[in-house]
């Protein structure tokens, strides 16, 4: 989605309606938003909605999914313990883990768990 993001709204008209469609009927479709940015609406409010003035948290994938991802994108090699340690330190994320695939095979797994640890660190600030 972040291909269609103009800041944090939809460029395309159409693509805004599609979701206002949604965020206002009772369905049950599921949103995946790969980003963690959460988007807005053209009328302003958010796609997700807020309860009690608090944002909702966009979660990502279970963290036996999350695993069960990694491993069938080429990690399978890997201890148990080493997937579930990347598939956490970045929430799940779908797109975030596509991403960890690569960097793994690249740069190998100790040294970007070491990059998550700092990334984990920084975010509790």
């Amino acid at each position: 989605m972040e291909t269609i993001f103009d800041d944090i709204y939809f460029k395309d008209e159409n693509v805004d309606l599609f979701f206002t469609c949604l965020r206002n009927s009772t369905h049950q479709a599921k949103i995946i938003i790969t980003s963690r940015i959460f988007p807005k609406l053209k009328n302003g409010e958010c796609l997700i909605d807020v309860i009690e003035g608090e944002k909702q948290g966009i979660r990502g994938l279970k963290t036996n999914f999350a695993v069960d991802y990694l491993v069938k994108n080429g990690l399978g090699d890997l201890k148990p313990d080493k997937l579930e340690e990347l598939a956490t330190g970045v929430d799940g994320h779908p797109l975030a883990l596509n991403l960890l695939v690569g960097l793994v095979k690249e740069y190998g797994v100790e040294d970007i768990l070491e990059d998550l640890s700092l990334y984990q660190e920084q975010k509790k600030k």
